[in-house]
């Protein structure tokens, strides 16, 4: 079983949108997945949930930061094989604590100055707990501004993502109906782009093959 947590200091980066779709694409991939929301103000994933339906492939739990350990103890007794952790958009205690569970951590920002400067912020967390992390920048507009992005994080020495996922607005009128684009628009970019995404960030976990036995974790462990 392999985790990842998704973490940014500054909020409206995406965070969620990413972490569900994210699901999804190791759903598709065959995989299990559990996604953790243990943003308490928001409850975006958990919300989105509640609206899909239940699963027996993907189970969306709340979760306080102090029951991650033992939640990813049940998920890997249970036959899970991807956790995904969508923490809040702070750089105190959950966000830490998130990071020293995960074998990597994604950290998005979209590709304008205000969420730029955020990142420093982020990564001097993240250096402390050691966990393995890469920048991918998210709802990148048409045009360079990725690639201005992208350069002004290289040059300041942070890993980046090869992968740029667009702004698309097939994210929002999926996540409304309690799909991902996957199934609100199969054949469109967004897929294209998560699905690279997707394999970027299983090089990075050296994640390759499929555990899954179907077995869930207890859903009663909620906050």
């Amino acid at each position: 079983m392999k985790t990842l947590a998704i973490i940014s200091q500054k909020g409206g980066c995406g965070k969620s949108t990413l972490a569900i779709h994210l699901a999804v694409c190791a759903v598709k991939d065959g995989l299990t997945v559990a996604l953790f929301d243990i943003d308490h103000k928001q409850e975006s994933s958990y919300e989105w949930f509640l609206t899909r339906g239940k699963s027996n492939e993907l189970i969306v739990l709340q979760a306080l930061a102090n029951q991650l350990p033992e939640l990813l103890k049940q998920g890997k007794n249970g036959g899970i094989d991807l956790c995904i952790i969508d923490t809040a958009p702070h750089t105190d205690e959950p966000m830490t604590a998130a990071a020293a569970v995960a074998d990597f951590v994604l950290v998005p920002t979209k590709p304008y100055t205000l969420e730029l400067r955020a990142i420093p912020k982020t990564l001097e967390a993240l250096r402390l707990v050691k966990t393995p992390h890469s920048i991918v920048i998210n709802e990148a507009p048409l045009g360079h501004q990725a690639d201005r992005a992208r350069a002004v994080l290289e040059e300041q020495g942070y890993p980046v993502l090869n992968t740029v996922i667009g702004d698309r607005v097939a994210f929002k009128h999926a996540i409304a109906d309690g799909l991902a684009v996957h199934e609100y628009e199969p054949e469109g970019k967004a897929v294209e782009e998560l699905t690279e995404l997707f394999e970027e960030i299983k090089q990075e976990m050296r994640f390759y093959g499929n555990t899954a036995n179907h077995k869930t974790i207890d859903r009663r462990k909620r906050a």
